[in-house]
């Protein structure tokens, strides 16, 4: 026989090669699995990056941005509070003023505490609008006074053309504080004027800078409470409370 009789036919045109094998199945859908487990490490890992990075953005824009009160201090106003009731009513401003400035001592600008310790000291008859007043004259607090009340100059001025039992229910209405929901138009009323201008100046820095804390607008609701009627009768009348 001839070589092409030892040898066999030659192969046909395009057929495998006798040494190579076709993949083995398994081994495939192994590489299909790792595959897909690595996509789905990915996507996790992309997710949890992601719900950080929320949690973070969350955290850094509701953030106070005022020092945090000493624990302490924060109990002593506690304590404090609770025993307001026992103080006499037409002096319970003066408490709350002097336990605003001492608390706030790091939170609240020099000129808005010293202006606090100003209306502790205040007296019967003369009410505090001087105190808030000549500041703001001087172009202090002009900017403050401005986001409480938009037309807050012109509204001062035109408090002093008016009774001071009149003031605080004015400059209530014309500023429309009741946005700030921290008194009722009637409390506000019954306010002396320059302690309701002061009281939400601070209320609004405070919540300008995401640091109100439920102490403090108690404090700002005794700072004004019924002062009206207190600061503006001459200390030889009687005055009553309603």
């Amino acid at each position: 026989m001839g070589d092409e009789a030892l040898t066999g036919p030659a192969g046909a045109p395009g057929a495998e090669p006798p040494n190579e094998k076709a993949p083995d199945s398994t081994e495939a859908i192994a590489a299909a699995i790792k595959r897909n487990q690595r996509r789905g490490l990915l996507l996790a890992l992309g997710v949890l990056v992601l719900s950080g990075g929320a949690g973070f953005l969350f955290w850094f824009t509701q953030r106070s941005l005022l020092p945090k009160p000493d624990d302490r201090a924060l109990e002593t106003v506690r304590e404090g509070l609770a025993s307001f009731d026992r103080i006499p009513k037409d002096m319970r401003f003066m408490a709350a003023a002097e336990t605003l400035a001492d608390f706030e001592s790091e939170r609240l600008p020099k000129r808005t505490r010293e202006m606090l310790n100003d209306v502790s000291d205040a007296r019967w008859g003369g009410g505090t609008m001087r105190i808030v007043v000549e500041p703001i004259a001087e172009g202090k607090l002009k900017d403050e006074l401005t986001r409480v009340c938009e037309r807050g100059p012109k509204v001062l001025a035109e408090l002093a053309e008016l009774k001071p039992l009149e003031r605080g229910r004015y400059f209530y209405d014309k500023c429309d504080l009741a946005r700030f929901d921290l008194l009722t138009a009637d409390e506000a009323g019954r306010a002396d004027a320059g302690l309701l201008v002061l009281a939400y100046l601070i209320l609004d820095y405070l919540q300008q800078n995401r640091a109100l804390l439920p102490e403090e607008v108690a404090l700002l609701r005794h700072l004004t409470a019924d002062t009206a009627l207190v600061l503006s009768a001459p200390p030889s009348r009687g005055y009553g409370f309603q």
